[in-house]
């Protein structure tokens, strides 16, 4: 009985793993982490602070992790864009920094052709 019971389990298994069973295949989600952390001046009323940031962002797919890296030079500016405007209260609490990520996401997949920006990480969160 027990060698009937794996005959029976090994095609469901095997085609659990392998995808089969139809539908659409799913994408792999692949991680891109910048080599340079962002630093910006934080907006003026906290004159004389700073933020410095080491962040990667979660692509949908291969495609976009090439994509991404080309045209680095122009995702990087639009975080600092984003970074730079923040003001220490709204860095300073979960919420924040969670707005902050929802925005480089929406940002970011504004300007991406072959896939999207599925959640941004910061490794790295210091103000000073």
């Amino acid at each position: 009985m027990r060698n009937l019971s794996k005959l029976i389990l090994i095609p469901f298994l095997l085609c659990f793993l392998c995808g089969c069973g139809g539908g659409e295949p799913k994408d792999e989600s692949v991680l891109y982490a910048f080599k340079e952390e962002f630093i910006v001046n934080l907006a003026k009323e906290n004159s004389g602070t700073y933020l410095k940031v080491r962040l990667g962002l979660e692509v949908s797919n291969a495609k976009v992790l090439g994509e991404v890296g080309k045209m680095e030079f122009k995702v990087r500016d639009k975080i600092n864009y984003i970074l730079s405007r923040q003001t220490l209260k709204s860095i300073s609490s979960d919420s924040g920094k969670d707005n902050i990520k929802r925005e480089i996401k929406e940002t970011i997949n504004k300007i991406l052709e072959k896939g999207e920006v599925t959640d941004v990480y910061f490794y790295e969160f210091v103000s000073q």
